[in-house]
């Protein structure tokens, strides 16, 4: 980012909800207790059951069905039943569970649901039971407007996956990204910024303001996302509610307004300024007001990342020559250097968990960049990406397991997906170039 933060110095000099029904009883003392190692979970989820009622319930049943599947084998933690275990136990509801049969195959718990059509929309039912204690784990009935199928089904695999690891999911998860796609072939500069599930489905564009936009960052709840927009050439600072409304400027100085990122608690933004001659790292409150200069060197300081508990911000700084990455605490006192491996560390977040800093890392002997982890506690790093294209721009999911970022090994930059073990990764966008992936806390 710093390179290009560079260039600009130089030119310039909804998301619907779902209504969860009453919650049927459940017993905290069935859930399976999962370890974090090579212990795996030997799941079923059988086909959830068609139980009509409507137009908007046809093919919902198989699509959440190959969802809730498709989400649970992503998590690394199940050993999922295959179609032998299915055509051997067949169909059945929750008022006939094979327990027995299940237990013979090995199964240690297994999912059974069904759907129906009500009104405009869907409601699904999803019962968990234990096989080996011959009980229910929990029950729950979600409500889907039209065209929800994918959300319903992820949202129960945030239960399943809760129920049996105590692990929250990543399934409901957002990402936004900026991109050039409906903008044709010469987009002249502009971008605009897309939203999508995690898992790349759903893609949808949130702007409409005809400019570059660049940097979009999540914040916690409803404190809607900012981003750097060139509207009025001047780059700027804008937020955005994703529920709707319109984007509204709130960091407009004479100088570049960039990278911006809202606090912890939805109160603060952070961002990288050159409103006092050099590029520094202010904080404001939420709507741009009181801006706060915590940097003053003679370098380029940018990309600032809250800690999770809102008392630190990590940014890159060229102030020792090459960009590396910098920690301080948010009054602006005890700056201190985290990373000395590589000659540009750049693009640093902060772990849910707030125990790594990732960030994009450009080795002594490549002229690419590859993604990076810096772990706080030990000050060990390691790469999670190696690859001789352009890997950058890291964000963490809401778990800490996954990293989204963009790549252009494929020709143009992509968002991708990928464990931070370095395995699992998956390509989510395919069109047009795309670029700064922020996930949905």
């Amino acid at each position: 980012m710093l390179a290009r933060i560079t260039v600009v110095l130089t030119a310039v000099a909804a998301l619907s909800s779902f209504t969860p029904a009453p919650e049927q009883q459940e017993d905290d003392t069935l859930r399976i207790t999962v370890a974090k190692g090579n212990l795996r979970i030997a799941l079923a989820v059988q086909a959830f059951a068609d139980r009509g009622g409507g137009s908007q319930a046809r093919g919902a049943a198989g699509e959440i069905t190959e969802v809730v599947r498709e989400d649970m084998a992503l998590m690394g933690y199940f050993d999922l039943a295959d179609g032998v275990v299915y055509e051997q136990i067949g169909s059945h509801d929750e008022s006939a569970v094979p327990f027995k049969r299940y237990e013979d195959f090995g199964i240690e718990a297994v999912a059974v649901g069904n759907v129906r059509g009500e009104g405009d929309g869907i409601v699904a039912e999803i019962r968990l039971f234990d096989i080996s204690k011959r009980a229910m784990i929990f029950g729950k009935r979600l409500i889907g407007t039209a065209g929800q199928n994918r959300r319903v089904a992820h949202r129960i695999s945030d239960l399943i996956l809760y129920h049996l690891t105590g692990d929250e999911g990543i399934f409901d998860s957002r990402i936004i990204f900026t991109s050039t796609r409906d903008l044709g072939g010469d987009h002249n500069g502009r971008s605009e910024i897309w939203i999508m599930d995690f898992d790349g489905f759903n893609q949808r564009r949130v702007t409409y303001s005809d400019s570059l936009k660049l940097f979009p960052s999540f914040g916690p709840g409803d404190s809607g996302i900012v981003y750097t927009s060139f509207i009025n050439e001047n780059p700027d600072v804008y937020r955005l509610q994703l529920t709707g409304g319109v984007a509204e400027k709130i960091v407009a100085s004479q100088g570049v307004d960039m990278t911006p990122t809202i606090s912890p608690d939805g109160q603060s933004v952070a961002f990288a300024s050159s409103m006092n001659g050099n590029m520094d790292i202010y904080i404001s409150a939420i709507d741009g007001s009181n801006p706060q200069r915590l940097t003053s060197h003679r370098s380029i300081d940018s990309s600032p990342c809250w800690s999770p508990d809102g008392s630190q911000i990590g940014f890159s700084s060229s102030r020792t020559g090459t960009p590396q990455v910098y920690v301080m605490n948010t009054d602006g006192s005890n700056q201190r250097r985290i990373t000395f491996e590589g000659n540009y560390n750049d693009g640093a977040v902060w772990s849910p968990d707030g125990t790594m800093i990732a960030y994009s890392a450009r080795r002594q002997d490549s002229r690419t960049f590859d993604i990076r982890i810096h772990e706080l506690t030990t000050g060990q790093t390691y790469y999670v990406t190696r690859d001789v294209a352009n890997d950058e721009d890291p964000a963490w999911s809401p778990d800490g397991r996954w990293l989204a970022f963009d790549s252009d090994r494929g020709g143009n930059y992509q968002i991708y997906m990928i464990r931070i073990d370095g395995r699992g990764m998956r390509q989510l966008t395919q069109q047009g170039v795309n670029k700064h992936p922020s996930w949905s806390h």
